[in-house]
């Protein structure tokens, strides 16, 4: 059975300019044949399950020669898979788009053509060059500046017909050539005043401009060192790149930062850093894989380790369900049922409430977690509970667990020297629940619930979870404290994108950690191959994290550190913005 070969253009650089049509077909590819043009935060969107051929080419340097790709990819459509030949650019646009697609017209294999953003008119709009404009031209010409050999199309230019044209002219990997391509514009009577720009990297976070005249961009470049790949623009439409300009002037212009992430969680951190300005390049460093609980976690003030009911089976769903959500007889839940049930569930993490409520989801109602309430480490890990219908009952002031376990203690001894009017369990189920409980702190509860046995508290979270919280919890005395470990954290290498060789090039300005388990995964991913396992000397790495344990670990790490006022999103985004503001120092 044949395949089938979808050309796909990525664009100049910049994700959001990758075509939502692009991504629905990337996503599907079984085999993916990429081109070194491709920008890395369209890489970083490649499935990882699909095969990855890189025939990176640039000018004197090609991985694989142009009549090889097109072989490979009628063998790879020939043995039936999903290929994507994935191009910067548009492939049609001196993409060799055409020339991939005869052998594969020749051989009867099906193909598709997604167009992609060409370079020609990104780059100029990123530099504020308008290609066209009523006051200054009406045409527009797209010139390659790199000829095949031994061709009967490699003629020389015509740059007289150019010249008389009166368009803008826009001339793609033409930078080797810029010398001859301004010396052939003005012996074909340009003037030699005529605005003229050369604009490397654009749209991605290196890009560079040269605005000069034609007489003298070949000079201002060299100066400037201006390399591949650039666009070159001729015309007066050049003059308005000062004054249209935008790109540079976002916050994170000009900042390519790392950030770094659990695998399954798409980043909302880097969606921020895009709308600023920065190029951003997102690093799943770790994954979290569920595990069977350990059933000797209880822990406690001398009470019995029975009290939640038995372990009685294999499966963390069906232990955390049926050992602690076991129902008893009663008509009403949240009364005799909640002898079985703990009294605080507390999440640490995303992680730990998606994991957690997968398992409970699969046997159970959310409403059946009436009996208990909730606590949040964080603002993250309260809308990830959210997304359930649950409203934290609690939230602690500062987003560690050093403080959770602290304050919620403290909540705990409240209610149990305050007495009176009990605050309903379960109230942070459904909408009825207006604010998180530490705004509702004065009302007591717990011991009423209890009815004066132990406060029993369900931490369901990472094996290696801060000890901190369970200290803190320890001293409101009298309490029972499961400490269950439902998931585990992965360290993961790179992948596609070398990161670890970007890392110890300079050319990442700042790395974001939003947890110390991802400090730890790019610490190891930071590792050289079986012959040099040592960790690097990352003290060129510049850290922001989001809080204390982040930033004690990155620190431990020799990283340079930063740290966000609160563990929030938009205050890390925040210390970011502070951090690559010079004139704003921590």
């Amino acid at each position: 059975m044949k395949g089938k070969v979808w050309l796909v253009g990525a664009g100049p650089g910049d994700r959001g300019l990758f075509t939502l049509k692009g991504l629905e077909v990337l996503q599907n590819a079984e085999v993916v044949v990429y081109d070194a043009l491709v920008g890395d935060e369209v890489l970083a969107l490649v499935p990882e399950s699909a095969d990855l051929i890189n025939v990176g080419k640039r000018a004197g340097n090609h991985l694989m020669e142009q009549d090889r790709i097109n072989r490979t990819l009628l063998e790879q459509a020939l043995a039936g898979r999903r290929v994507v030949r994935l191009k910067g650019g548009d492939p049609f646009l001196f993409g060799r788009g055409g020339e991939e697609l005869e052998l594969l017209a020749e051989n009867g294999i099906p193909y598709e053509v997604v167009p992609g953003v060409t370079s020609a008119f990104a780059v100029p709009a990123y530099n504020g060059i308008p290609v066209t404009h009523r006051d200054f031209t009406s045409s527009v010409h797209i010139i390659t500046g790199h000829r095949r050999k031994n061709s009967e199309n490699s003629k020389r230019i015509d740059y007289e017909a150019l010249v008389r044209s009166g368009g803008t002219l826009i001339f793609l990997m033409g930078v080797s050539s810029l010398p001859s391509i301004a010396a052939g514009l003005l012996e074909a009577g340009m003037e030699p005043d005529m605005p003229a720009a050369v604009l490397e990297r654009g749209t991605t976070s290196g890009q560079r401009r040269v605005v000069a005249t034609i007489s003298t961009l070949a000079e201002e470049a060299a100066r400037a060192g201006i390399g591949a790949p650039a666009v070159i623009v001729v015309g007066r439409v050049c003059a308005l790149a000062d004054r249209f300009a935008w790109a540079e002037n976002r916050p994170l212009a000009g900042k390519k930062i790392l950030v770094t992430r659990p695998k399954e969680l798409i980043s909302e951190t880097a969606a921020r850093l895009r709308r600023l300005g920065a190029e951003v390049l997102e690093c799943p460093a770790i994954e979290t894989v569920p595990i069977e609980p350990d059933t000797s976690g209880l822990t406690g003030t001398g009470q019995d380790t029975r009290a939640f009911g038995a372990e009685t089976a294999s499966s963390a769903a069906v232990n955390i369900l049926e050992g602690y959500f076991e129902h008893a007889s009663g008509p009403v839940p949240g009364q005799k049922e909640a002898a079985k049930r703990p009294d605080w569930l507390v999440f640490t993490s995303p992680a730990g409430v998606r994991i957690f409520m997968e398992a409970f989801l699969e046997h159970r109602d959310v409403r059946d977690l009436c009996g208990s309430r909730i606590a949040a480490i964080g603002g993250g890990t309260a809308k990830a509970l959210r997304q359930y219908g649950i409203r934290a009952d609690f939230v602690p002031s500062v987003y560690d667990g050093e403080t959770l376990g602290r304050e919620l203690a403290q909540k705990i001894r409240q209610e149990r020297t305050q007495g009176g009017q009990a605050e309903k369990p379960g109230q942070g189920i459904d909408a009825a629940s207006k604010q998180a409980a530490h705004d509702r702190s004065g009302r007591a509860g717990t011991h009423e619930i209890c009815g004066g046995r132990p406060v029993r508290i369900l931490i369901p979270r990472a094996a290696a979870g801060n000890p901190d919280l369970v200290r803190e919890l320890e001293q409101a005395g009298d309490v029972e404290i499961r400490d269950l470990a439902i998931y585990e954290t992965k360290y993961r290498t790179s992948g596609i994108i070398d990161v670890r060789d970007e890392v110890l090039r300079g050319e990442i300005d700042f790395a974001v950690f939003t947890s110390a388990s991802t400090v730890r995964g790019f610490c190891a991913m930071m590792k050289g191959a079986e012959n040099d396992p040592a960790v690097p000397d990352l003290s060129g790495v510049r850290a922001v994290c989001i809080g204390r344990q982040t930033k004690a670990a990155a620190d431990a790490a020799g990283m340079r550190t930063w740290m966000a006022r609160r563990a929030a999103i938009d205050d890390l985004v925040d210390a970011v913005v502070r951090a690559c503001d010079p004139e704003n120092p921590f």
